[in-house]
Formats: C-alpha cells, structure tokens, sequence
C-alpha cells in the first residue's frame, strides 16, 4: 500500500523551511471498513516545533465501542455519542492537513483509517509528503530497541504525560519530531527516504484528490 514517486518539484523544500501537521488518529480498533475513527487530532508545527494551530475533535464512529478499546483509550460510547462524524468533519481535517508535511508515528495504523474515508468520499488518497516519526527513530537512533511511540520517547528522554488519547499522541509525536529536527536540516522528504528501500527516492502519499477542492464531497 505504499507509493514511490518520481520527485516532484512541488516538494523539494528542505524541511527546516517546511511546516507540519502531526497527526494522530484513534478507533475502534482493527481496520476500516469495519472499524471507524472514534477521536483525531492534529497539531500545526512550525520546523522549530513551535506550536502554530492546533484540531481535535472526538467522533461518532456510529457502532458500539469494545470494552477492551474504551479500556485502552478511555473513550467511551457515551463520550462520542453526540460528537460529529467522519463525513461532518473531514472537509476541515483536509483543510487542515493541506500545505503541510503530514507527520504520523506508524503511518500504516493513522493512515489507513483516513486514507479510507477520503477515498470513500473524495475518489482520492491525500497527496501530500509523509514523514512517519517511527522510520526516523530507525533512521537516525537506531539502537532504541523498540519503535514504539512510548519506546521511542523514553529512549529521547522525552517526558510522557499521557498516551492512547488522539491530542496526547500528536503532541508527543510532535515532540519526537521536534527532537529530530536537527537531523532534518537541508534535507528534502526525498533525502530523508532515500535509504529506506533500494531504488526508492521519495515518501510521498499518492492520490487523485484535488485538495483544493476538498471541500466538496463526490457525487452520490
């Protein structure tokens, strides 16, 4: 489920020039369809770390809540019941998403919820660059013996407050990436992804989806 793309000027600013959306996503546990997004949250970096806006939002996945995820997360069904959905508030995600470098930690357990739901409604994956703050673990701190958001922090010496809420995770993931800034200086997405696989050049989401038009949801 992943794409290597021939490099596109569009994204050739280095990263300490480029700002950031870190995000981070919380369900009903497993994979979509069947399961739903439950809370999301996305805070806007600039390369410094320092905080430019921030979203959150819990959401009705519209089914019950398992007991042993209302466990893990302390969301429960009584929590989302008058909160919004996925299609009442994806346009302002997109919105929010756009211009931005998308920053997740295990981009394959956010992404695929999301990548779901705006190709269920827009005909489209988000096409934006990604850095997943766990391959930089494996990049650049390679002896942390786990690539675990809790690992990797503790490993950083970063200070965990809360963990399994969507705004606690994005602001620690936002940490972690502040922490490997330095590393990012001068460098392209490309640059950063340039080792991962051989012969891969770029990390950059795939997708028919015109986000300027984000805001209109496909016919039908």
């Amino acid at each position: 489920d992943t794409y290597r793309l021939k490099p596109n000027k569009k994204y050739e600013i280095t990263l300490d020039k480029a700002t950031f959306a870190v995000l981070d996503i919380e369900t009903t546990g497993g994979k979509p369809p069947h399961e739903h997004v439950t809370e999301i949250a996305i805070l806007r970096l600039d390369s410094k770390g320092r905080e430019l806006a921030r979203y959150s939002t819990l959401v009705n996945p519209r089914k019950k809540i398992p007991p042993y995820v209302v466990r893990h997360t302390g969301i429960s069904d009584a929590m989302v019941r008058v909160a919004p959905t996925i299609e009442e508030i994806i346009p302002e995600i997109l919105r929010f998403l756009t211009g931005n470098v998308v920053v997740v930690h295990d981009s394959f357990a956010d992404m695929q919820f999301l990548d779901y739901d705006t190709d269920r409604l827009y005909d489209g994956l988000i096409a934006l660059p990604l850095l997943n703050t766990q391959h930089l673990a494996e990049k650049y701190c390679c002896e942390v013996g786990g690539l675990g958001l809790s690992r990797v922090a503790e490993f950083l010496g970063i200070e965990i407050h809360q963990r399994h809420r969507a705004l606690a995770d994005a602001e620690l993931t936002g940490r972690v990436l502040t922490h490997f800034m330095p590393y990012l200086n001068g460098k392209t997405i490309y640059d950063v992804y340039k080792d991962v696989e051989p012969g891969s050049t770029s990390y950059i989401r795939p997708g028919s989806m015109n986000n300027n038009n984000s805001s209109e949801h496909k016919a039908g």
